[in-house]
């Protein structure tokens, strides 16, 4: 699928193998990538009989696939309304939330699943109720509510040959409090779901589109998640949150209905100004050759009980070779927007490149050379044009360096990482490949 948002020779041994462990009379399934701003990455989907369309964000962090339940909304205040000042407060957030005297609760407000596109369990003929609860915490925001099963189709609604997952579990929340996107919920493209399990897939029209009949999904009543311009999530890593349930895209790889194991992400930089256009590309069941370059190594991963897309990292250098990281781990994500990293290790670019630790300010013109990130062997690099956003729209002097301290050990290879590497997921041996992406927009 096409994302609304320096070659190197192919391996001829490791596209072969692929050919071997796919289904070669089937076509890949290409998504359009939708971008706003450069920190958002959206598809679009289409749940039930007859479909109702979504836009979730690309996620292989996590491996649910949800979108906001016809209930999402009703009540509660959420929770960053009591950091805001009172008038951002009173802009964003409903009256009796803000004050100092509010009583602050996990839940959510009606604002949060304002002008999102709500599933309706009872206009589709083919939706099957679970005993499954939904509840997923997010780095920023959380999703809670019940888990469903239906038909999740891939591409416009009106497309015959649209990859469609019969049965697919996803989620439907009823609570969220993920904030200022432009999505209605999220893929998980993790290879995991957070349901055990359960397995995690744009227009309804599309008859071409990919269907998976009777997935799993989630129906998010509480959504913590607010202001964006997607309706929900669509989780692409291996492991779902939820027991006994596979993320779609692993159900559809288990049904044989991708023509190989594999899918690709490629993320375009088409800088803070777009708003929901063309800007990248989602491609199921092969590599795009097209946006990326040739594959020089498949990664394997590291095992772990979430199903993160995690590998080893040998080691991080920056120009003047100093490394700040030694026998590391990362996680590719491409539901964060910028790269995170141990606040120890992330303390040492911002002294070495001049960032303000407090809001990752940076000058625009600041002199930054490349970080080197060496991975099972091979070395990843990022510099200058990937590290420093300008996510004003004004402009101005003054940007945004795109690393982050956190407090975990790992590092996370967020949205900077992802648009300079495509991201190629092997489903059935659980390697990862990062060709460098063809064609960035300077």
């Amino acid at each position: 699928m096409p994302l609304h948002k320096k070659q190197k020779a192919p391996n001829a041994f490791a596209s072969r193998e692929l050919m071997q462990r796919g289904h070669p009379n089937k076509q890949p399934y290409n998504l359009s990538v939708f971008d706003t701003s450069d920190i958002e990455y959206y598809v679009q989907i289409s749940i039930g009989t007859p479909p109702q369309a979504f836009s979730v964000l690309l996620d292989t962090g996590s491996g649910d696939l949800w979108v906001p339940d016809s209930k999402c909304g009703m009540t509660g205040c959420f929770l960053g309304c009591e950091e805001y000042g009172d008038l951002f407060c009173t802009a964003q957030c409903d009256e009796q939330c803000c004050g100092q005297n509010t009583k602050f609760e996990r839940a959510t407000t009606p604002k949060s699943c304002q002008n999102l596109t709500k599933f309706n369990a009872h206009s589709s003929s083919t939706y099957r109720k679970t005993n499954m609860t939904l509840n997923i915490q997010y780095v920023f925001g959380f999703a809670a509510g019940s888990i469903g099963q239906d038909v999740v189709k891939f591409g416009s609604p009106s497309d015959p040959n649209a990859l469609t997952v019969p049965n697919a579990y996803f989620g439907l929340a009823d609570q969220k409090d993920i904030q200022y996107t432009d999505f209605d919920g999220i893929l998980g493209l993790s290879a995991i779901a957070s349901t055990e399990n359960v397995d995690p897939f744009g227009s309804p029209s599309d008859p071409n589109a990919l269907t998976v009949p009777n997935a799993y999904f989630g129906l998010a009543d509480q959504k913590d998640i607010q202001y964006t311009d997607f309706d929900g999530i669509l989780g692409l890593s291996a492991i779902a949150s939820t027991e006994n349930v596979d993320p779609v895209v692993v159900q559809a790889y288990k049904l044989g209905l991708l023509k190989k194991p594999v899918f690709t992400i490629y993320l375009a930089t088409e800088g803070t100004t777009v708003h929901g256009e063309a800007g990248g590309a989602f491609t199921l069941g092969d590599v795009d050759d097209e946006n990326c370059g040739g594959i020089a190594d498949w990664i394997p991963i590291i095992h772990n009980k979430f199903g993160h897309w995690m590998v080893n990292i040998d080691n991080i250098t920056l120009d003047d070779g100093t490394s700040i990281s030694v026998l590391n781990a990362g996680i590719i994500d491409s539901g964060t927007s910028l790269i995170y990293g141990p606040s120890d290790e992330v303390d040492k670019l911002y002294s070495h490149y001049g960032v303000n630790p407090t809001d990752l300010s940076i000058p625009c013109d600041q002199k930054v050379g490349p970080i080197t990130f060496q991975i099972n062997g091979h070395e990843y690099q990022l510099t200058k044009d990937t590290l420093i956003l300008n996510l004003t729209q004004q402009g101005g002097t003054e940007c945004t360096f795109g690393i982050s301290g956190s407090g975990t050990p790992q590092w996370l290879l967020g949205d900077p990482f992802c648009r300079k590497f495509c991201q190629v997921h092997d489903l059935k041996h659980k390697t990862l490949a990062l060709p460098e992406a063809k064609m960035k927009k300077e």
